[in-house]
């Protein structure tokens, strides 16, 4: 299982795999110096909950969706948190992972949600948050 963790503090990102002598448990880095300072933020691919989890991996906070993540997720400034979702039945799944963004308020209230519009593509791997509020994101077009 590959699990993706966004690290807070220098918005580093860790790839894990969890398996015998990975140095790992659970996708956690266990070792100090294998961890930024702050929170990790980790959202299996296969759960539709998102955790904030502290450095020896006590959940701090969960956020529930009805979809599956697609590889990023990020924890904005004001607390809110922006994901990439599975866009399932989607003609091109599963070429590319996501198809849709949505932002949920701390209390997981969703706040807002984009579809990939066109059938011929799909998000792929990674957003990024920009500075004036716009999500930057890669796609693949059939």
């Amino acid at each position: 299982m590959r699990v993706l963790v966004r690290l807070s503090g220098n918005g580093a990102l860790l790839a894990c795999l969890v398996a015998a002598g990975s140095g790992c448990q659970s996708g956690i880095p266990t070792t100090a110096e294998r961890v930024a300072p702050g929170y990790i933020l980790l959202s299996p691919l296969l759960s539709t909950t998102t955790y904030l989890v502290d450095k020896r991996g006590r959940v701090v906070h969960t956020w529930e969706s009805d979809l599956q993540p697609a590889i990023s997720v990020y924890l904005l400034a004001n607390g809110n948190l922006l994901r990439a979702a599975k866009a399932t039945g989607h003609p091109l799944f599963p070429m590319g992972y996501g198809g849709r963004l949505q932002e949920l308020d701390w209390e997981g209230e969703l706040l807002w949600e984009w579809a990939v519009p066109a059938a011929n593509s799909l998000q792929h791997h990674d957003i990024e948050p920009l500075a004036n509020g716009n999500v930057l994101l890669i796609a693949w077009e059939a």
